[in-house]
């Protein structure tokens, strides 16, 4: 079997080509009589030129095959790579990202989860030579929306367990009331009840699943009736905002393969589009956490005994409740954004982002007008 020839040596595809190019200007400089020198040489670092691709490569956006391509460029999508990023399998795992280190679950969820609020860092390690593993990815997401659907769960439990201690409250005080009551018609309702225990049951009955499952509103239940009124926009569609990002990858994914024509990313596959989205869009977590804290507080206000503290903090969080879906929407622009430019090469990454935000809200209130 033949040895491949080495960098330095003379039958190098990289040192023949160089030569062929030397050659052909040293004869065109000759013809204008000026004197030319040429010395060839091949240095492993820094090739002059390269030999084209000999063996199958396919581009990680489009599956196009790279063979016998010079430069890393692909034709089919436009997006350009680096030769040694696409030939060392040693870089096609990522250090940390969920999606390759099964291994360790919640070490490599965390740090994905962290390293996306750096969105230029982040996306400067993510190549798409890292191929994306769908079910890993859909599993982060679905990570994400149970942690927010647990948030929800948690709100609804804390306010059963708020009712059900208001009812046994305002059974104690109405039985304190009629133990030292004077009051003529109330002694009459008493002994047409028959005895006092049942007369305070008429009035606050005793607890039950049932009873306090009716009297607690389950979260999001008011949002048909939710008014967007004048002066009230902004505030309301705050939870319709709250709502959408549940669903914004899918959107978001959806909106830029509808793009992809139009952006000359065509044979870019769709697994990419929705790494871009998933990664941007987890910050909703702090909508879940904040959702968390606001029951907590509210919890411990109802308390006889709650510190004054605590109602400050609270009159804090509600004066925040409406702004924070707006943040969260603009910082899941900025990380689109980013994505999207470093990731997949979009010109006009910026407006791109803005647009595909302006047209999610447009069909959000389309959505509401029908509805509501």
């Amino acid at each position: 079997m033949p040895m491949a020839a080495a960098p330095g040596d003379a039958n190098h595809p990289t040192v023949d080509l160089a030569a062929s190019i030397c050659v052909d200007d040293a004869r065109v400089r000759t013809r204008r009589g000026r004197p030319y020198s040429c010395s060839v040489t091949a240095d492993a670092d820094q090739p002059i030129a390269r030999a084209p691709l000999v063996q199958d490569v396919p581009c990680p956006l489009c599956k196009y095959n790279l063979r016998g391509l010079v430069e890393s460029r692909c034709p089919e999508c436009g997006a350009k790579f680096e030769w040694d990023e696409l030939l060392d399998p040693a870089k096609r795992k990522h250090p940390y990202l969920f999606e390759h280190h099964p291994e360790r679950n919640i070490r490599s969820f965390l740090l994905t989860f962290l390293h996306g609020y750096f969105p230029r860092r982040f996306w400067r390690r993510l190549s798409p030579v890292q191929a994306p593993r769908v079910g890993r990815l859909i599993a982060y997401w679905l990570i994400v929306v149970l942690v927010c659907l647990t948030a929800a769960l948690v709100d609804y439990a804390i306010d059963f367990y708020g009712t059900w201690q208001a009812q046994l409250y305002q059974r104690s005080q109405t039985a304190l009331y009629l133990k030292g009551t004077t009051d003529k018609d109330t002694l009459d309702a008493i002994k047409q009840w028959g005895s006092a225990q049942r007369y305070i049951d008429s009035l606050c009955p005793p607890p039950t699943f049932k009873l306090i499952y009716d009297q607690t509103p389950f979260p999001w239940s008011d949002l048909p009736v939710a008014a967007l009124a004048r002066g009230n926009v902004f505030a309301s569609s705050a939870r319709y905002i709250s709502i959408v990002l549940i669903f914004w990858p899918w959107y978001a994914a959806l909106y830029l393969m509808l793009l992809r024509a139009s952006m000359r990313r065509a044979a870019i596959q769709p697994w990419h589009h929705l790494r871009v989205a998933i990664y941007s869009a987890d910050i909703v977590i702090w909508l879940a956490i904040f959702q968390i804290a606001m029951s907590t507080l509210r919890h411990l206000a109802n308390q006889p005994a709650s510190w004054r503290a605590i109602w400050q903090i609270e009159d804090l969080g509600y004066d925040l409740m409406p702004v924070l879906p707006w943040v969260i929407l603009l910082a899941i622009t900025y990380r689109f954004r980013m994505a999207i430019r470093r990731y997949l090469g979009v010109p006009h990454s910026t407006a791109v982002a803005i647009s595909a935000q302006l047209i999610m809200l447009l069909l959000m209130f389309e959505i509401i007008s029908l509805f509501t």
